[in-house]
C-alpha cells in the first residue's frame, strides 16, 4: 500500500510531462508503418494523405486545447503496483490510456458513422496513446487524481553523465534520442525491427489493450533493477545522481517497449481498416 501511495504522490507532476520524446513517439509509428497491410495504408491515406509519423505527437501538442481537455488524463495508465496489472478503479471518472485506446478502436471500426475530421482525431489517438501505454514512466496511478497534499515535487535536479534533468521522467522521455544520437527515427525503427522473428511479433500482438498494459508494466518496471524506484528516493532539494551506465543497462528494455508499441499499433490499425 505504501508503494501505491508513494507512486501517487510522485505522479502528480509527472502527469504534466510527456511520454517519450519526439524521437520515441516517431519510432513507434515508424515501426508500425512497416507492418501495415496495403488495405490499412490505403484506408488511412484516405483521411490522412501525408506521412502519419508527423502526427505521432499531435495529442501532446493539443492536450490542453479546450475542446480536448476531456482527454487530458488519457496519457496516463492505471495499474495496481502490487500486482502490476491494470486497475480500472483507480479513478474511472477521469479516464486513462485504456479509455482512449478502446474509444479510438471502437470509433475507427465504425467510422462510416463519423465525419472525416473525427476519424483523423481517432487515428491520432491510436498513434500517440499506444506509445504512452508502453512508456515505463507513464505506468502507474496518476497522482493528479489524488485529492490531498503533500505532493511529490521533484525538487532537486536529476543528473546523468553530468547533465541536469528536471526529473527522472524527462531522462526516460529522451532516452531513445540519447542512446541513438546519430540515427533518425526511420533508421532506428529499421535497426530495431530488423531482428524480430515473426513468432515473437505474433506473440506480442495477442490479447487486447488490458493484456498489453499488464505486459508493459511487467516489462517496463525492469528499469528499476538498475536504479531505485522513485518512490524510495526522498523528494528533497538535493541533486540525485543516476548511474552513468543506467541507459546502457536499460536500453534493451526501452527498445523492446518501442517495438511492442509499434507492432501493437500496426495490429490495431490493420484490424480497424481491414
Amino acid at each position: 500500500m505504501k508503494r501505491i501511495f508513494a507512486f501517487v504522490l510522485l505522479s502528480l507532476f509527472s502527469a504534466q510531462l510527456f511520454a517519450w520524446s519526439g524521437m520515441g513517439h516517431d519510432v513507434v509509428v515508424e515501426i508500425a508503418k512497416r507492418h501495415l497491410t496495403p488495405k490499412a495504408k490505403e484506408g488511412i491515406a484516405r483521411y490522412m494523405p501525408y506521412d502519419i509519423t508527423r502526427d505521432s505527437r499531435w495529442m501532446d501538442k493539443h492536450r490542453s486545447d479546450p475542446e480536448l481537455l476531456y482527454m487530458y488524463h488519457f496519457h496516463e495508465q492505471c495499474i495496481n503496483l502490487e500486482t502490476l496489472e491494470y486497475d480500472p478503479n483507480a479513478q474511472v471518472e477521469k479516464g486513462d490510456i485504456m479509455r482512449g485506446l478502446f474509444l479510438a478502436e471502437y470509433n475507427l471500426s465504425h467510422r462510416e458513422h463519423l465525419s472525416d475530421s473525427v476519424v483523423v482525431l481517432n487515428i491520432r489517438m491510436l498513434l500517440h496513446f499506444m506509445g504512452d501505454l508502453h512508456c515505463p514512466v507513464h505506468i502507474g496511478v496518476p497522482g493528479i487524481w489524488f485529492p490531498k497534499p503533500p505532493y511529490r515535487e521533484d525538487m532537486g535536479k536529476w543528473y546523468w553523465k553530468g547533465t541536469a534533468y528536471k526529473s527522472f521522467h524527462k531522462l526516460i522521455d529522451r532516452a531513445p534520442g540519447l542512446l541513438n544520437p546519430d540515427l533518425t527515427a526511420v533508421q532506428l525503427a529499421e535497426k530495431l525491427d530488423k531482428k524480430i522473428p515473426r513468432s515473437r511479433s505474433r506473440k506480442w500482438t495477442r490479447g487486447d489493450f488490458v493484456d498489453w498494459t499488464n505486459d508493459a508494466a511487467r516489462s517496463g518496471f525492469r528499469i528499476y533493477d538498475y536504479f531505485p524506484p522513485l518512490w524510495e528516493i526522498p523528494d528533497s532539494p538535493e541533486p540525485k545522481y543516476i548511474p552513468d551506465d543506467f541507459l546502457d543497462n536499460t536500453e534493451a528494455i526501452l527498445n523492446e517497449a518501442l517495438l511492442k508499441a509499434g507492432y501493437r499499433l500496426a495490429h490495431v490499425l490493420n484490424n480497424c481498416f481491414r
